[in-house]
C-alpha cells in the first residue's frame, strides 16, 4: 500500500543562494519525492554534481528543451529529475542544461532521490520511446511511414539534418502535416517497396519538392521508377539511371530507413535524375553535388 502523502522535511541537498530548498513530500524506502522550482541557479547547482558515468549531454536537445520552456511551450508531465543517494544528478541533466543555458525557471518540477546502490542502471528500463509515427496516432492523425515523415523533414529544412535535429517532436509534427501531399508519397512508398527499389529519406525528400513544383510531372517521373516494370517515361533515359541505383541500393543492403549518413548523396543523384529528365539532357551519370551546397531540384 502507497505511503500517504505528506510534508516531512527538505532534501538534505544545499540550495544555491537566494533559493528555496527542496520540499519533501513523499518517503519510502527506496527514496524520496521532492517539488522544487528549476531555476538557472538549481540548474547549475545539479549540473555541478553530475554522476561521473552520465552519458554525453546533447546540447542540441539541451537548446530544444530551454527554446520550449522560453516560449512557454513546455509541457508539465511529472517527469522527474533524478538524484542518486550521494545527491549525484543522474536523470535529467538535459532539462537542467536548458534552463540554465535559455536563462529561464521551469515551475514545480519533480525530484526523485533514489537510494538504490543500481539506480543510474535501471533509468529508462521501463519505458519506450515514442516514434513520430505514434505521436500522429495519438494526435488522431493518419499514421505515415518512418521514412516519408523523414522525406517531407529532409525537404522542408532545405535538405540539411541539423536543421531537423535542432526541432521538437511538436515542432515536426506540425511541418508533416503541413505538408500537402503526404498520402501521395505514402503511395509511392509503398510501390517503390513492392517493385524492389525502395525510396529511402533521400528520393522522398526530392519527390516532395518536386512534387511541390509540378504534382503531374512528378507523379509520372517517380511513379514509373517506383513501379519499375511500368513503360519508361518520355526521355526516360534519366529515370533508368536513378531505377538501376536505387536497385543496387537495395541489393548491397544500404536502402534501409537507418541508413542516414548518405541521405544527402540520395537526394542528390535523385535531383540529378529529376532536372535532367525536367529538362530533357542526357545524363551520361548521376553525378553528386558540391559539398555545401543542397540538392536543388528544378
Amino acid at each position: 500500500m502507497m505511503a500517504k502523502l505528506k510534508r516531512v522535511r527538505a532534501v538534505p541537498v544545499e540550495a544555491p543562494e537566494g533559493e528555496d530548498e527542496l520540499l519533501e513530500i513523499f518517503r519510502c524506502g527506496e527514496g524520496s519525492i521532492y517539488v522544487f522550482d528549476l531555476s538557472p541557479a538549481w540548474a547549475s547547482r545539479l549540473l555541478a554534481n553530475r554522476h561521473p558515468n552520465q552519458r554525453k549531454i546533447s546540447k542540441t536537445h539541451a537548446s530544444i528543451i530551454g527554446r520550449a520552456a522560453v516560449n512557454g511551450e513546455f509541457m508539465w508531465l511529472g517527469e522527474a529529475i533524478h538524484i542518486d543517494r550521494d545527491g549525484r544528478l543522474i536523470n535529467g541533466q538535459h532539462r537542467c542544461l536548458g534552463v540554465a543555458q535559455a536563462d529561464v525557471t521551469i515551475k514545480n518540477q519533480i525530484l526523485v532521490m533514489a537510494l538504490s546502490d543500481n539506480a543510474l542502471l535501471h533509468l529508462d528500463a521501463t519505458r519506450k520511446t515514442r516514434s513520430l509515427t505514434d505521436l500522429q496516432a495519438m494526435s488522431g492523425d493518419r499514421r505515415t511511414p518512418t521514412s516519408v515523415n523523414a522525406g517531407i523533414l529532409f525537404e522542408a529544412s532545405g535538405f540539411t539534418t541539423q536543421s531537423v535535429r535542432t526541432m521538437s517532436r511538436p515542432e515536426r509534427i506540425q511541418m508533416i502535416r503541413a505538408y500537402p501531399y503526404t498520402a501521395e508519397l505514402s503511395a509511392l512508398h509503398a510501390r517503390s517497396i513492392a517493385a524492389g527499389v525502395k525510396y529511402t529519406r533521400g528520393v522522398l525528400a526530392v519527390a516532395a519538392a518536386a512534387l511541390r513544383l509540378d504534382y503531374d510531372q512528378a507523379m509520372l517521373f517517380f511513379g514509373a521508377i517506383a513501379d519499375n516494370n511500368a513503360p519508361s517515361v518520355p526521355g526516360g533515359q534519366a529515370e533508368l539511371f536513378l531505377r538501376w541505383y536505387l536497385r543496387s541500393r537495395v541489393s548491397l543492403g544500404l536502402a534501409t530507413s537507418r541508413a542516414r549518413l548518405d541521405a544527402l548523396e540520395v537526394a542528390y543523384k535523385a535531383t540529378a535524375a529529376w532536372n535532367a529528365w525536367r529538362e530533357g539532357r542526357t545524363l551520361k551519370k548521376l553525378q553528386s553535388g558540391r559539398k555545401g551546397t543542397p540538392p536543388a531540384p528544378r
